[in-house]
């Protein structure tokens, strides 16, 4: 059973180690095309007249819980033209 339960949670680690690792193969300059067949579709979307925001959630293991970042992807005329990481957790 410990070593299912072990098995698991080192699943989870690597899960979400290669989400994370996604976000830094997105560059400025990338269509929004190439930005969803990198990160798949966003968990939000904005558009207004040219503007376009696509959020992605990233999950990072640290010790026994995890800390969520969110990273907007700034498209402008479908050119990313900015790729920032905001952080939503209170403290």
């Amino acid at each position: 059973m410990i070593k299912k339960i072990a098995i698991t949670a080192c699943a989870l680690v690597l899960c979400a180690c290669s989400s994370a690792g996604k976000i830094s193969d997105i560059d400025t300059g990338m269509s929004k095309q190439q930005i969803i067949s990198k990160l798949g579709n966003p968990d939000k979307s904005y558009s207004k007249n040219e503007l376009e925001v696509l959020t992605y959630l990233n999950r990072k293991p640290k010790t026994f819980s995890f800390d969520r970042e969110d990273y907007q992807v700034v498209l402008i005329n479908d050119t990313t033209a900015e790729i920032t990481p905001t952080s939503k957790l209170s403290k």
